[in-house]
């Protein structure tokens, strides 16, 4: 086993306090004991609350002590030649009315035979350790309560421990009977994991903390080798609207997500087994009678060890849900052992799948899952669909095609090329990649389309949406790829008769929008593919993976003085509230002209000499937004004595864009309409990167719509129904992640969705001019895959921009 790793930063003050108060604990447990007696509680969860609170009082030295607590408290002074043996010394019982007993000291017998049985894992996990899955060379965390790290049951464990604080708050750090109990709990599971520990003061009812302790686990992951990543998370605890600063600790989770890292919360069901039975034996665990769940259950009859002293140990004899998630998570490196190619967000999934079935409910089986994953190597294994039509592809193209397919291709990966000349719609195409998929044991990743509409059919379905007060609106046609991201719709449903009006007003079908892979479109035809992959290989040296400056170009649309589509100002934000961007990270430029120019500090207007300037200073990221047509990008502004004119110039278009733009490669978010009209090869954006040095485009193929827009919004009400929640979303992969273009906007494409199909009942935005939105932008360019061990993971110091805000 490695030994012991502990790096503790703490203040000297509480070093000194946790080696002179062994006598205080005994106060804690005493005093808990009463108050737990005296009442009662709805659920588990809000015993685990009182316990804390129970914690936080006895450190404010609100509580009396009585004789008991003499008597224990001089039972703590025993020298240390006295303790050895009796390691049961303060042997906490569960009763059968919920309150605690101890058991009889001089019952020496009954407590070496409970302390050997209650520490056995459980339905065979000891077999898979003689096995030698144990858990070796796989990274964890676990984010709970503070920790007695000098406990025996850690001795020579790989433990790394760490802690979080609040700024200007007076934290406890005692150490408490929950942090000691999971951490012995996930060894148990998984004796030589390496497991990363992040205390919290969880009594503060702050989910701030649970946040920050995440964001200590990414930056910790930034320092980790590649194979010794941290891919699980565990919380004995939830996402909780009692407590402050929830949506804080979901943007966490969310960020954690991102970056690859599944988190398990105390959400799973308990069973309890009486003593001296079998703990191998699966019939010998007992639900409640009432009980009958498709939660996975865990047990939860356990000695664990006990925070008073490092030879100190309590039964459990039914501990609550905070129990089962160390016994996950040490099931789940048990899992990343035998394959480290297992995706961790399929775990869940075959635990449930390998379960014992008791009497209608789900216990866990940890041999069964263990060799569920070892028959199921293959399905950790991804693939790549390139898709190309050989029409109107030369030897040159497929050249490129063939070689940018091994930039693909890993251990992990492989790619199959698709020649889609005899397809004459995406339904067929779908359909065949459906075939496809289900003849092959791997997991699609991401599709790669090469060539416009017409060489690689898109979809098309119908613009039509309920505007509540203001009627139908009923347009035209929505060219997209986006069907192709998943293969959980009929394909024959989705055509021109298809439309957000017969999804939901109707209620004639049931569409999938969510994007299950990534999917981009490189809109070139013959001899275009090549001549692209060259400058894209040619960017590829020159930026070698640097942080490139982001140029913004602002023309709001509307005849207001406080501009909620103007994205300088929300690039404003990204630095100032949100902690993405620093100051030398972009440059703002916006219109001047007219009643209502731009209301922030810019370097000038919204010219073409202005951008030109910009694309002569070297490599850089553009955002614009504007008004747009096929063929164009507007200047836009009103004049008149009351603004009551709208005069419109052309700002880049298809006849000058590749001269203002010629002189140093870009990519470019264009927030406008039609950018990349019906993915042809005559809109302006195809123009960019057919003829021109654009190398990731983020463009529309429809009208855009913006309902609900706000650019002033906190993060909380980014989560409804506005569309700048998809150029967050994108920026903060490419800005903070450093995740490549197409991963942050698929990233963020799904975000937008998720959230606008969850806040339907909001009346600020349209959810389905949103969703229109969703399926009318496209990635253009080449789908990229990050390299992982260069991801630069969010740290939030409490006096961040982002901090402030969300508290």
């Amino acid at each position: 086993m490695k030994k012991l790793l502990i790096i503790i930063i703490i203040l000297s003050n509480f070093l000194t306090l946790t080696g002179c108060k062994d006598s205080y604990y005994k106060e804690e447990v005493v005093e808990m004991t009463e108050d737990l007696n005296n009442e009662s509680y709805d659920d588990e969860d809000d015993l685990d609350t009182a316990k804390d609170e129970n914690n936080q009082e006895d450190s404010d030295g609100s509580n009396k002590e009585d004789d008991e607590v003499k008597e224990k408290t001089q039972q703590d002074e025993i020298t240390e030649t006295e303790q050895v043996g009796l390691k049961l010394d303060q042997f906490n019982s569960t009763s059968e009315d919920g309150g605690f007993s101890y058991l009889p000291i001089n019952d020496e017998e009954h407590r070496t035979t409970l302390l050997e049985w209650g520490r056995q894992p459980v339905l065979g996990i000891r077999n898979l350790h003689n096995e030698g899955v144990t858990g070796r060379g796989v990274s964890v965390a676990y984010i709970d309560q503070p920790l007695r790290i000098s406990h025996e049951a850690l001795d020579d464990k790989s433990l790394y421990y760490d802690y979080v604080t609040i700024s200007n708050s007076e934290i406890d750090l005692w150490n408490s009977m929950h942090g000691i109990a999971v951490t012995d709990l996930l060894f148990g599971a998984a004796p030589e994991v390496n497991l990363y520990y992040i205390a919290h003061p969880t009594f503060l009812m702050d989910q701030w903390t649970h946040a920050k302790a995440i964001y200590k686990v990414l930056e910790i992951n930034d320092t980790l080798a590649l194979d010794e990543k941290i891919r699980v998370i565990g919380f004995s605890d939830n996402i909780d609207d009692s407590e402050l600063n929830k949506d804080a600790f979901e943007e966490a989770v969310e960020v954690a997500n991102e970056n690859g890292i599944v988190v398990f919360f105390a959400n799973n069901d308990i069973v309890t087994i009486k003593e001296s039975l079998d703990r191998d034996e699966p019939s010998n665990y007992e639900f409640n009678s009432y009980h009958k769940s498709d939660k996975l259950a865990f047990p939860t009859t356990y000695v664990t060890g006990n925070t008073d002293s490092d030879r100190h140990y309590t039964f459990w004899e039914s501990g609550d849900t905070s129990w089962t998630t160390p016994v996950q998570v040490g099931l789940a490196a048990l899992a990343l052992q035998v394959n480290p190619n297992l995706d961790p967000f399929s775990i869940e999934e075959l635990m449930l799948k390998s379960a014992y079935n008791i009497d209608g409910n789900k216990l866990i089986n940890p041999k069964g899952f263990i060799d569920l994953v070892k028959n199921n190597k293959a399905e950790s294994q991804y693939y790549y669909v390139l898709l190309y039509n050989s029409l109107f592809a030369n030897t040159m193209d497929l050249e490129a095609i063939n070689d940018y397919s091994k930039s693909l291709i890993n251990d992990e990966t492989d790619v199959k090329i698709i020649d889609v000349k005899n397809f004459d719609t995406a339904q067929g195409i779908l359909s065949y990649l459906e075939k496809v998929n289900t003849n092959t044991n791997l997991i699609l990743k991401g599709i790669q389309i090469f060539g416009s509409r017409e060489e690689v059919p898109t979809f098309m379905i119908h613009d039509k949406v309920n505007m509540d007060e203001y009627g139908i609106h009923d347009y035209g046609t929505i060219y997209t790829d986006h069907f192709y991201s998943n293969f959980k719709n009929d394909a024959s449903k989705i055509d021109k008769n298809l439309s957000m009006y017969t999804i939901f007003e109707e209620n004639e079908i049931d569409i999938n929008f969510y994007p299950e892979w990534d999917l981009a479109r490189l809109p070139l035809g013959e001899g275009e593919i090549c001549d692209y992959y060259n400058r894209y290989l040619e960017y590829k040296e020159l930026t070698n993976n640097k942080r490139l400056p982001l140029v913004s170009f602002s023309n709001p649309i509307f005849a207001s003085r406080k501009h909620l589509d103007d994205l300088g100002t929300f690039i404003l934000r990204l630095d100032k509230y949100f902690g993405i961007l620093s100051d030398d990270d972009y440059k703002l430029y916006g219109n001047l002209k007219g009643n209502y120019p731009v209301s922030n500090p810019v370097l000038g207007g919204f010219e073409p000499e202005n951008i030109e300037y910009e694309n002569e200073q070297g490599i850089v990221n553009f955002v614009i937004n504007s008004h747009g047509q096929f063929d164009n990008i507007d200047n836009a502004y009103f004049i008149g004595t009351s603004g009551e004119i709208e005069v419109r110039k052309s700002f880049l278009n298809n006849i000058n864009v590749n001269r203002y733009l010629d002189n140093n490669y870009f990519n470019l978010f264009l927030w406008d309409c039609w950018g990349a009209a019906q993915l042809n090869d005559e809109n302006i954006t195809q123009l960019m990167l057919s003829e021109g040095k654009a190398i990731n485009v983020i463009a529309s193929s429809y009208i855009t719509s913006n309902s609900g827009i706000d650019v002033y919004a906190p993060l909380n009400e980014l989560k409804g129904n506005n569309g700048v929640s998809l150029f967050y979303g994108t920026m903060k992969g490419i800005y903070l992640h450093n995740l490549s273009w197409s991963e942050s906007f698929m990233n963020a494409k799904r975000i937008y969705i998720s959230n606008s199909l969850a806040n339907r009942y909001l009346s600020e935005g349209n959810y389905q001019f949103n969703l229109n939105n969703s399926l009318a932008f496209h990635y253009l360019g080449l789908l990229e895959v990050s390299s992982k061990d260069k991801v630069n993971n969010i740290t939030v110091t409490d006096e961040s921009p982002l901090h402030n805000l969300l508290k």
